[in-house]
Parts: structure tokens; C-alpha cells; sequence
């Protein structure tokens, strides 16, 4: 038998013709039967295809036609061709009148009386036969549809970026991505709406092409291989640290050896006997040496060790400095000045003020009965101790430490080292330590002023090296036409940080040192002299600088000489102290202000109070009194037992009002700077 086709078309002569193209014969070499004749219907609905068979009467030897025939199917869409030569199977009923999506391809089955609907989804561009659709149509089988559907593509991208001194590399880096988007198959349906389905896929960073960068950038110490294939790995992106120098291990400066523990005794007060006498021999505050007694050695500073950078370059450490010892009254220097030794007997003072080290022997005076009009006002160079109390409008001051066994009653007590007093402070003015509530507002105002007075030398270097600025540009001015320039530009917060200062002293001008003095002095003629200024330069500038750091070293004491005041109740009364602070009762409207830790056994009723290493107390506050604060920097915290209402806490710049009595307060600031109750 000779090899057949059937075939459709619109007419039998289309289906014959069709047949005819396929078998690649003419009609007088086939046999031709009629299956089905074509059928328009009534206006077009229900028309039916012609359906022929057509048959070679002669067989073409099947090895010479069959690569032939191949290569015409290949050309053909088999699916559309199959589906059109065979009649619809039972159990492809549903499908009639219907159109579905399958394998991304959009299918219809022409029914009598039916006229199947098509729709696009969202993002999807609709075509039949060859035209765009822009809403609803219908569909048929001889109709060809197709969609434009885009792919999304995202490259990967980073970025590296190294700190100035190249002691780290970080990688910024977001992962790209691929989106694939696939018509969704869809059953037959009479009204058929076409959706898209999409794949994502991440598309990654190689890790190649990172290195390839660090090698660009000379980095050769400190790669993270594995932080570098996390990053590459990472869905999400993120920041990366891919490449740490190691950091140079710190030094230590000079340190002064005490062979005699000047403190050693200093944890209780003297014991009182029954009888009312001091036993002296209990008196801890004041320990003594003979006369030839070693006090202490200098030791000489310790050098660091180099780090390297991501470079591969050697960071040196900061550099180290020996101390400078000074003998006081009492005492003689030795061995190159290194070593410190009593020449008469009394007890030593040892304090360390940046790079230098005084040391002394400091007596003792005991003042027996109360200090008043009688005896006058008090002021001593060494160690005082009065026995009775210090009454309304008297002065005392020491230049070590005082105790006052009875109480100070509006009356104004001036201790550089230490101060104890064992009953009550009364509406009284109270410094302990070498400076003064004064000092302890200056000096954060003068640390603002030396930092930003150095970033405003580096714009005036920077301006001097500008290609339009000549040298003597400066003139007979100096550089005050350009620091004024600055200060009502860039500069503005320091001109505002300029007038706080100045106004602080103008304030309290007759407490102040005579270095307050002085630099409000030079402020005035350098920077807020509208006419003029003394500053010809810009070493000038940098000498200015210089200076106010060195007064701001010689003000900031060592945690070891760190002085102290303790006292029993605190009434009205104004507390400065340069180290910590206690009150074995408590205090009633006071303002008190210590550098150290602030303990209140009992309570603390109205006022302000602050401290620089934290605050704890019994109780705060008061029902329907006065308001209570209670301020710390950012680093320190507070412990309450009982905060009542009207109480308000403030941890560097965060703040609390309790509204309510609260109990077991503990306040500080979590890493990122939120406060904490708990």
C-alpha cells in the first residue's frame, strides 16, 4: 500500500492541496477520499473543515523518501498539524468550545455554537495573529496567538571601601537576579485568563573578581577568604569586613613607683573614744614617714609594638613619654631625679597631673574647738583637722584634706585633696579637688574648642595651598581675615562654643583660675575681636592649640589621686568634688556635682545631682515635693531602691519623668544609645 495523508483545510481542495505539498506528488499519481466536506454554518457559527485522504499510488522506496519527508516535518508545527488531522477523541470532549494554556502554549477547540474568550493578565503583551490585543477577544482554532513576556535581569554589585588608616577593607555588596517569566498553564476554560508564572534566580558575585580588586588596591594583609565567600554566597547582601590590619599594640608612659602606699590607710576616719578623745594612733587618713624614708621611683615608659596594615605596611604604636618627678616641700630628688626621698618626717603627697608627678610632705594641723569669729577663717598647706564645727560665714581651706567632726553651717570649705564631715552640711558652698564647679563646666566647653580649633587649622593649611592663594595674602592681619571668615561660615558652632565659654566666665569671673582667665583672654583678642587678632599664622594657631591642651592635661587628675568627699547630710547646699562623693544619710535640696561615683545611703529629696561614674541611692524623690534630678554621661547608670513621683533621670542625653512611685530602678543605655528601666 502506498503511503497516505489525511489532511484539513477550509475547502477539500485546500485539504487535497495540503496533502498534495506533504507526499511532494501531483494528483494523477495518488488516490483521493473525501472524508468530510467542508460547512460554513449559519452566519459563520458552527463551520466545520474539509477532511481528505490522500494516498501515493505508487510506494517511494521508504531509504530514499523517508530523510526527505523528515526534513519537510521538521519545518511544520506537528501539535497544530496532528491536532488538525484527527478527529477530537472522547476524552478530549471538555475541550470543545474551550481554549487552556499548556507548556506555555495557548490551545483552542472550535465547537458548534461556542466562541471561546481569551484575556492577559497583568504584565502580559497579547498578540493574535500578529496584532496586538489590548483587552478581551475571542479565540479559534485557526487563530495564532502569542505573548511577549520580558526576562528581568539585575547585575550583581559591590563596592570596597577602605578606612584611613588602611587598618580595614569593607565590601558593600547586593547580589543580582533573573527573573524568567513562563505562561502559567491554565485548563480549558470558555473564557480563558492567561497569567505569567516567574522564577527568580540569584545571580552572585564571584569571589575572583574581588580579589582581583584587593590585589588592584595593593591589598596583601589580613584577607578574609571565608568573609569574601560568605558575601558572594549571601541572598540578601549586606557589609562585610574582608581584609583587618593588625593594630598596633599600645604603650605605656612613665609610671612613678610608690615605695610608701600614701593611701594604704585611708578607708576608715579616725575612731572616736568613749570618753570623747581621738585616738590618733586610729587615724588612717593621715599616715607618716620619718625624715630619709624612699618614697617612690620613676619607671620608664613601655614602648609598643608595631601593627601592620591591610597594605602589608608596619604601623607604629603611639608614641610613649617618660614622666617628669618634682619634689615639694619636705622632699629631695635622687639618682638623676628619678627617685623621691623625705627630708623630715610627716605624711607624703603623691599626685600625678598629666606628665608630671608632684611629691611632698604635707603636716597636719588640728584645729580643737569650733572655727567662728574667734578664731577667724582657716587656710592651710598641708592636712587639717577640726574638731568642732564650721559656722555661718566662715572660710577654711586646705591643700590636703580636711575632716570636720561637727557640722559646717553656711559656711564655704575649700579642700584640694579630701574632704569628711561627720555630721551636717548646712546652705554652705563645698569644692574638694584642685579645681571648682566652675572648672567642671569650662573644661568640656574647652575640649569642643580644641578639637574644632584643629579642624579649623586644616582648612586654613588647606586654603594656603589653594593655587589662587599667595602667602602674602596674610599681610599685616596674620590669618584673622580668614579665621573670621571661617567663624561665620564653616565654623559657626564654634563661634557659638566661643560665646558659651566666654559668658560662663564673664559669670563667675571672681571664682575663677587664672588659666580660665587667660584663655577666655586670648579668645577674645584672637577670635571675637572684630577689628583684629593676634595670630599672624598658622603655627601661631597650632602654639594656641598646644597650649589649651596642655592646661586640659594638667586639669585632668589620675584615677589614683582622685580626691573624695563624704558627709552625713547635705541641706541647700552647692557640692563640687573632682572624685566621688557619698552621703551616709542623705541630701535635701542640694546640688551636687562629682566626677566620681555618687552614693546616697538613704535618700536624696530635691535637687540636682550628678555624676560622672554613676549614681546610687536608696530612695529619690519626694510625694508632692520639689522636683528631683539625677543626671550621669551616656557610659554610667543609675540604682534606685525607690524613685517617687516628680523624680526625673537623665542618662546622657535621654531622660525619664516617673509620674509614679517606682520600685528597684535600675537606668543605663543599651548599645544603641535607647535607655533602659529595669
Amino acid at each position: 500500500m502506498g503511503e497516505s495523508i489525511v489532511s484539513r483545510g477550509k475547502t477539500v481542495k485546500d485539504a487535497v492541496e495540503l496533502a498534495l505539498d506533504l507526499l511532494d506528488a501531483e494528483k494523477k499519481d495518488v488516490t483521493i477520499e473525501i472524508i468530510e466536506t467542508e460547512s460554513r454554518g449559519l452566519f459563520g457559527i458552527g463551520s466545520k473543515q474539509a477532511v481528505v485522504k490522500v494516498t501515493r499510488k505508487t510506494a517511494v522506496p521508504q531509504e530514499a523518501a523517508v530523510p526527505d519527508l523528515r526534513e519537510r516535518l521538521e519545518t511544520l508545527d506537528l501539535d497544530t498539524l496532528l491536532d488538525a488531522a484527527a478527529p477530537p477523541a472522547a476524552e478530549d470532549s471538555h475541550k470543545l468550545g474551550k481554549a487552556w494554556v499548556k507548556e506555555g502554549k495557548i490551545h483552542c477547540r472550535d465547537a458548534e455554537g461556542a466562541m471561546p474568550l481569551i484575556t492577559a493578565g497583568e504584565g502580559i503583551q497579547l498578540f493574535k495573529n500578529g496584532a496586538p490585543v489590548d483587552k478581551t477577544t475571542t479565540i479559534a482554532e485557526k487563530d495564532v496567538f502569542t505573548v511577549q513576556l520580558d526576562d528581568e535581569f539585575q547585575e550583581p554589585q559591590w563596592k570596597l571601601s577602605m578606612d584611613d588608616r588602611k587598618m580595614a577593607v569593607v565590601l558593600e555588596i547586593m547580589p543580582g537576579f533573573h527573573i524568567s517569566r513562563y505562561l502559567k498553564d491554565q485548563p480549558p476554560a470558555a473564557h480563558l485568563k492567561i497569567s505569567v508564572e516567574e522564577i527568580k534566580s540569584v545571580i552572585r558575585t564571584e569571589s575572583q573578581d574581588i580579589l582581583r580588586e584587593l590585589d588592584g588596591w595593593g591589598v596583601k594583609f589580613g584577607i578574609q577568604i571565608d568573609e569574601i565567600t560568605e558575601a558572594c554566597r549571601s541572598s540578601s547582601g549586606g557589609t562585610y569586613t574582608i581584609a583587618r590590619g593588625k593594630e598596633p599594640e599600645p604603650g605605656e608612659n612613665g609610671k612613678f613607683q610608690r615605695f610608701f602606699d600614701a593611701d594604704a590607710d585611708r578607708t576608715t576616719a579616725p575612731k572616736v573614744r568613749a570618753d570623747g578623745t581621738i585616738d590618733h594612733r586610729e587615724i588612717k587618713e593621715f599616715p607618716s614617714v620619718d625624715e630619709g624614708v624612699l618614697i617612690g621611683a620613676l619607671l620608664p615608659p613601655v614602648p609598643g609594638a608595631p601593627g601592620i596594615d591591610v597594605t602589608g605596611q608596619k604601623v607604629e604604636p603611639e608614641p610613649v613619654h617618660p614622666l617628669q618627678l618634682r619634689a615639694g616641700e619636705g622632699m629631695t630628688l635622687i639618682e638623676n631625679d628619678s627617685k623621691a626621698l623625705s627630708t623630715k618626717p610627716g605624711k607624703p603627697k603623691i599626685v600625678q597631673r598629666g606628665l608630671v608627678v608632684d611629691v611632698l610632705i604635707v603636716p597636719k594641723m588640728v584645729h580643737g574647738t569650733d572655727v567662728d569669729l574667734e578664731s577667724g577663717n582657716i587656710h592651710f598647706q598641708g592636712d587639717l583637722e577640726i574638731l568642732g564645727s564650721v559656722q555661718d560665714g566662715m572660710k577654711v581651706s586646705a591643700q590636703g584634706e580636711i575632716i570636720v567632726r561637727g557640722n559646717v553651717n553656711m559656711a564655704d570649705i575649700r579642700a584640694k585633696h579630701s574632704l569628711v564631715v561627720s555630721a551636717n552640711v548646712i546652705s554652705s558652698q563645698i569644692t574638694v579637688g584642685a579645681g571648682s564647679l566652675l572648672t567642671a563646666k569650662a573644661l568640656p566647653l574647652l575640649r569642643q574648642v580644641s578639637g574644632k580649633l584643629k579642624l579649623m587649622k586644616a582648612a586654613v593649611i588647606q586654603v594656603g595651598q589653594a593655587s589662587a592663594f599667595k602667602s602674602t595674602d596674610y599681610g599685616q592681619r596674620g590669618i584673622w581675615p580668614l579665621l573670621h571668615l571661617l567663624l561665620q561660615g564653616k565654623f559657626k558652632d564654634l563661634q557659638i562654643t566661643f560665646t558659651r565659654f566666654l559668658a560662663l566666665i564673664s559669670e563667675e569671673e571672681r571664682s575663677a583660675e587664672p588659666e580660665l582667665l587667660q584663655v577666655a583672654e586670648r579668645i577674645r583678642k584672637n577670635f571675637t575681636n572684630q577689628q583684629s587678632g593676634t595670630l599672624s599664622d598658622v603655627q601661631d594657631l597650632e602654639q594656641f592649640i598646644v597650649w589649651i591642651d596642655e592646661l586640659l592635661e594638667v586639669w585632668e587628675l589620675t584615677a589614683d589621686d582622685q580626691p573624695y568627699c563624704e558627709i552625713a547630710y547635705a541641706h541647700n547646699s552647692t557640692i563640687y568634688c573632682e572624685g566621688s562623693f557619698r552621703a551616709n544619710k542623705g541630701c535635701y535640696n542640694s546640688q551636687i556635682h562629682c566626677y566620681g561615683h555618687f552614693e546616697a545611703k538613704e535618700f536624696l529629696r530635691g535637687g540636682e545631682y550628678y555624676a560622672r561614674g554613676g549614681i546610687r541611692a536608696v530612695e529619690a524623690g519626694s510625694n508632692g515635693g520639689s522636683t528631683t534630678k539625677l543626671h550621669v554621661p551616656e557610659d554610667s547608670e543609675i540604682r534606685i531602691g525607690r524613685v517617687m513621683e516628680n523624680t526625673v533621670l537623665r542618662i546622657g542625653p535621654k531622660t525619664h519623668h516617673f509620674e509614679k512611685e517606682t520600685a528597684s530602678v535600675h537606668a543605663r543605655l543599651d548599645s544603641n544609645g535607647n535607655l533602659l528601666l529595669y
